[in-house]
C-alpha cells in the first residue's frame, strides 16, 4: 500500500464493559494516535486497529490505559521529542456536562489539538507537547479533577 499502515493489531479488554464503553474506548483510541482503520468486537471485547507500527504501539499504551492496566504515567512516540500522550483520571462525582466543560476549557487554553473525554473512567487523554501536558495537568489539579 506504501502507506505504512499495514500492522494489524486485536487489543482484548480485561474490564467489563459495555457495547458503549468499548465504542468509546475505540473512539479515544483511534482519535487520540489517529488510526484511520478501526473496529470493535463486542461479543470478544475486542478491538480491532490497523495503522503504523508507532500508532499500534500507541494505541496499545492508550487502550491499556483505559482498561485499568496502566503501564506508566505517559507515552512518547518514537524518534518524536515534542508529542506526549498522557491519560488523566478524573473524580468520578462531576457530572459529564461538568467533565464536558472543563476538558473544553483546558483544551482551549492549552492548545490541545487531541483531548477526549472517556466517560467510563471518567478519563482525559491527550496529546500534545510536554508543555501543554504540564498546563492541562496543572489546570486539572487546581479544578481539583484528578483523582488522587
Amino acid at each position: 500500500r506504501g502507506s505504512g499502515e499495514g500492522q494489524v493489531r486485536v487489543l482484548f479488554t480485561r474490564g467489563s464493559h459495555t457495547v458503549q464503553s468499548m465504542q468509546e474506548l475505540a473512539t479515544v483510541v483511534r482519535s487520540i494516535t489517529e488510526i484511520r482503520q478501526g473496529f470493535t468486537f463486542n461479543p470478544l471485547k475486542a478491538a480491532i486497529l490497523r495503522g503504523t507500527p508507532d500508532q499500534v504501539a500507541m494505541a496499545e499504551w492508550v487502550y491499556e490505559q483505559l482498561d485499568g492496566q496502566p503501564s506508566g504515567p505517559e507515552f512518547r512516540p518514537a524518534g518524536s521529542a515534542d508529542d506526549v500522550v498522557r491519560v488523566f483520571f478524573l473524580t468520578p462525582a462531576r457530572t459529564l456536562a461538568e467533565l464536558q466543560q472543563n476538558a473544553a476549557v483546558i483544551r482551549k487554553t492549552a492548545m490541545i489539538r487531541r483531548m477526549f473525554l472517556y466517560n467510563p473512567g471518567p478519563a482525559l487523554a491527550a496529546r500534545g507537547t510536554p508543555d501543554q501536558i504540564a498546563v492541562a495537568e496543572q489546570m486539572l489539579n487546581d479544578a481539583q479533577l484528578l483523582r488522587r
